[in-house]
């Protein structure tokens, strides 16, 4: 018979994938540990299998770089040489040179990778001095028949290879897509599809019920034609035909609709189940897409010569494979930057009193509908100035509105295109690509977030947020205009409902108080340009509460409908350039239902303007006022408050930042809130009174802490003034300061 490789070549590049994988994470671990002979005998035995596999398909070219990796593996088992770095870096190399031929065959490609080189590495590690290599090494596809003695079977003739027809079918194929699918997952789905397939008998049944009302519906609309039944059922209501069937017909309906009612209702609970279990397969482990990391980390901390430990926690957490492919290229490019400039040296480390060994961890969890994910390190951190020194080179903002940034916000401008603070281009970074493609396919292609924080010499975090699955979601859906929208429900923190009175004016902007707290809000038909459709609403607002991170805005909508599991369509062609939406649905009505995107959402309706305006007196453009709040929306209200009435303001997102700001520039008054991060108000007020030059500047507490005792304890440490937020107002905080300043 005739034996055609390419039926065996997808089946093998699986097997050769897992135990690269497997070769990869061993040989990290057994970098650390050279005393865990587990680790080697693990790495040894994959070998071992990729030379069997290469060797029965007749891939001679991976067989002989296989064999030549196990010969050394085997010298290292039985100690006749000893482990070393540079004995590291040629198995690695071996193991990527395996990889990369895999690949080519697969595609059908030359195989003009160099195995001689490698296997010259290998043998000299074993002390050997040459090395022969067969000809045929060249080649990608086989050139010899395989050995009968390796696949022949009692009563079976020998195969043998139709090259020709192997290579031709190698160069034509195309790699099919698939995902492994663990077979508990398969066993659930169909187990809750044979519950379907049973609920379907009962509906069945329920049709057959249906029908048998029908004729007894009918027959008494025929009896009811007698023009004499009046007068009858006057006479004696029980004794009429009409009146039996009348009492029939409605003990059938009533049945039949409570019958109906339970089956549609197990009919949900089995469709969720299926739905659930059938998203299920097409999910994926985070690990599938930074099973390479550890690694990729290896390798970029020799090159540079930095000293790294990487941490992968909950990573067995699960996505849409979609997903999972679109997030492998931001984290490879973010931790690319982690290791190029986050991580110090380890003789600057040391100097900083650091571990010459820097961290870096990725971990991920669930919340809601929604994936978290964070890539922090214990490096430098982003460095600010220099930020922005290159926006101001590049023209990105002015140096006013810089100078009115956090931190944070400063540190989200790397994800601009083409910036990069890196005085020199490497292989590594400084070409100002990559952070701008985390960007591209974080917010823009899987509608998720990303935020940053960064603090000075202690590191810094990224925040990453994306949908479970871009399939089917938990949709909140309302109405605005008389327009059906939706939020994926992991966007709304909360739904409430307040008076129309209750909205208070903030200079040119509306907000609300709760729970002590001053949160924006806006119109959310202002924000997506819809018309006003002059529909008279009630007289309180409904108003939902969108987060990303620790920042919280309100946008009112209309009306309130309902909240479903709903399956996501792209937008149509002419809606795909809108940033606003993300997606599009439809309900079980047959309505449109346009999907928002809640990032975007929430950065438009920061300049979203009212009409009113007001005019800022002339006099108080040249003071400064310094802000300290570690809250996202009550810093852009003060700040909001302040600069409409002619103030320069800054703003700090905790007191040491605020601290290391007051050190910079003398400031005219300080805004400060007691529970922050780091540093709290009373501290920070303290160091500022241990100044000579703010021992007479103005520093006023705002907080929500409202007891006697706080309030005393904030004249102590010297404040001048202390505004419960709670009882927070434009005009109390203009007086405050005007009267102060």
């Amino acid at each position: 018979m005739v034996f055609d490789v390419s039926k065996f070549i997808g089946k093998f590049s699986e097997e050769v994938g897992e135990h690269i994988s497997k070769i990869n994470h061993s040989l990290l671990e057994y970098e650390k540990d050279t005393s865990n002979f587990d680790l080697l005998n693990q790495v040894f035995r994959s070998a071992h299998t990729i030379k069997g596999s290469a060797k029965i398909l007749q891939l001679s070219y991976i067989s002989e770089v296989a064999h030549k990796l196990e010969d050394v593996l085997e010298a290292l088992r039985n100690k006749k040489i000893h482990p070393s770095k540079e004995l590291f870096s040629i198995f690695f190399r071996s193991v990527d040179l395996i990889s990369e031929m895999v690949e080519k065959t697969v595609a059908g490609q030359k195989n003009i990778a160099d195995e001689k080189g490698v296997c010259l590495e290998l043998d000299r590690a074993l002390g050997h001095k040459t090395i022969e290599v067969p000809e045929e090494s060249n080649e990608s596809l086989p050139t010899n028949p395989i050995k009968t003695e390796e696949l022949e079977e009692p009563g079976a003739t020998s195969p043998v290879v139709d090259k020709k027809s192997s290579k031709n079918n190698l160069e034509n194929r195309t790699p099919e897509e698939s995902i492994k699918v663990e077979a508990q997952k398969l066993d659930d789905s169909i187990k809750v599809m044979g519950e379907i397939l049973s609920n379907h008998g009962r509906m069945k049944q329920g049709l057959i019920d249906l029908e048998e009302i029908l004729k007894i519906s009918k027959s008494y609309l025929e009896n009811s034609t007698n023009s004499d039944i009046a007068s009858l059922q006057k006479q004696n209501d029980n004794s009429t035909p009409e009146a039996e069937i009348a009492k029939v017909l409605h003990s059938k309906i009533k049945n039949h609709s409570s019958n109906m009612r339970d089956v549609m209702n197990m009919h949900g609970l089995l469709t969720e189940g299926l739905r659930e279990k059938v998203l299920r397969l097409r999910m994926m482990p985070l690990s599938s897409a930074v099973e390479t990391f550890p690694r990729l980390v290896r390798d970029l901390s020799a090159a540079s010569g930095k000293e790294v430990d990487f941490i992968l926690e909950g990573v067995d957490t699960e996505m849409d494979k979609r997903v999972i492919e679109k997030i492998g290229d931001p984290l490879l490019h973010m931790i690319r930057n982690s290791v190029d400039h986050g991580i110090e040296l380890p003789d600057e480390r040391q100097k900083k009193g650091k571990p010459r060994k820097g961290t870096i961890k990725v971990s991920a969890r669930y919340e809601g509908e929604s994936v978290h994910i964070k890539i922090s390190d214990d490096g430098s951190g982003i460095p600010i100035e220099k930020i922005k020194k290159k926006a101001l080179q590049r023209n990105l903002l002015s140096n006013e509105v810089l100078s009115s940034l956090s931190d944070s916000e400063i540190a989200n401008l790397i994800f601009e295109p083409g910036f990069s603070t890196s005085p020199i281009i490497t292989d590594i970074s400084g070409r100002g690509v990559g952070m701008d493609v985390v960007k591209e396919n974080i917010v823009e292609q899987l509608k998720g977030s990303i935020q940053t924080e960064t603090n000075p010499d202690k590191g810094t975090c990224f925040t990453i947020r994306v949908p479970l699955t871009l399939a089917v979601m938990r949709i909140l859906l309302f109405s605005v205009s008389q327009t059906l929208f939706g939020f994926p429900i992991s966007s709304v923190r909360e739904i409430i409902r307040v008076q129309k009175s209750e909205i208070i004016e903030v200079v040119n902007k509306q907000a609300i108080r709760l729970r002590d707290q001053i949160i924006p809000v806006t119109e959310l038909k202002k924000i997506i340009n819809l018309p006003d459709t002059n529909e008279k609403g009630p007289e309180d607002s409904i108003i939902l509460l969108l987060a990303m991170g620790n920042e919280v805005i309100g946008v009112m909508i209309d009306h309130l409908i309902s909240e479903e599991d709903m399956d996501i369509k792209p937008l149509p062609s002419h809606m795909r350039n809108s940033e606003l939406a993300s997606g599009a649905t439809i309900t079980g009505k047959g309505d449109v239902v346009i999907l928002l995107h809640a990032p975007k959402i929430m950065a438009k309706s920061k300049i979203v303007q009212e009409n009113k305006q007001i005019t800022p007196p002339a006099e108080k453009q040249k003071q400064h006022i310094l802000i300290v709040e570690d809250s996202v929306s009550t810093r852009e209200i003060e700040k909001s408050i302040l600069e409409s009435y002619g103030y320069q303001v800054d703003m700090a997102s905790d007191g040491i930042e605020g601290l290391e700001k007051a050190q910079k520039f003398k400031y005219d008054l300080v805004l400060s809130d007691i529970e922050m991060p780091r540093l709290d108000g009373f501290a920070l007020v303290e160091k500022l009174r241990s100044k000579a030059e703010y021992k007479h500047v103005p520093i006023i507490i705002v907080s929500s802490r409202d007891r006697v005792e706080d309030k005393r304890r904030g004249i102590e440490v010297g404040a001048d003034a202390y505004i419960i937020k709670g009882s927070f107002d434009q005009s109390n905080l203009l007086a405050t300061v005007q009267s102060l300043i």
